[in-house]
């Protein structure tokens, strides 16, 4: 991962030269998302593609 997992994300390891992230990217969001798995419609989860899952529940 490294550096270029810190740019990706809008935070640069190197003086802050990057800029910051405030809205939605698609070109990042499928860099780091292997699949969404919708468990109810109150909880679902993002699996990642280093293999880490994000479970999180939706709240109204």
């Amino acid at each position: 991962m490294g550096k270029k997992y810190y740019q990706k994300w809008g935070k640069g390891i190197d003086n802050n030269t990057e800029k910051q992230i405030d809205a939605f990217d698609r070109k990042i969001f499928e860099d780091f998302i292997e699949e969404i798995i919708v468990f109810s419609q109150e909880e679902i989860s993002f699996k990642m593609k280093c293999g880490l899952n994000l479970r999180e529940r939706l709240v109204k």
